[in-house]
């Protein structure tokens, strides 16, 4: 989980493979992201973005002005993933 640098968000990702974003002046959630397949392992702000990592190999950027996945980054495949 993470605070947003202005204090004002909190990003929370979990096992049920989402990302939520909570308002620190109402307490609720405002928006849920479910694009991963694994459970959530990080969650960190850069800027206008907010940043996920799970265990599905993936790492997903959310433009936090539109609350849509702009960039989906992939881990490469391993070397005995690519023998098998």
């Amino acid at each position: 989980a993470a605070w947003s640098p202005d204090g004002r968000l909190f990003a929370s990702g979990a096992t049920d493979h989402r990302v939520k974003l909570w308002s620190d002046q109402s307490g609720f959630c405002f928006a849920t992201f479910e694009d991963h397949s694994g459970p959530v392992s990080a969650v960190a702000f850069a800027g206008n973005v907010v940043y996920s990592a799970s265990r599905d190999g993936t790492v997903r950027a959310y433009d936090l002005a539109r609350y849509r996945n702009f960039r989906t980054f992939e881990a490469p495949a391993s070397e005995t993933s690519a023998a098998s």
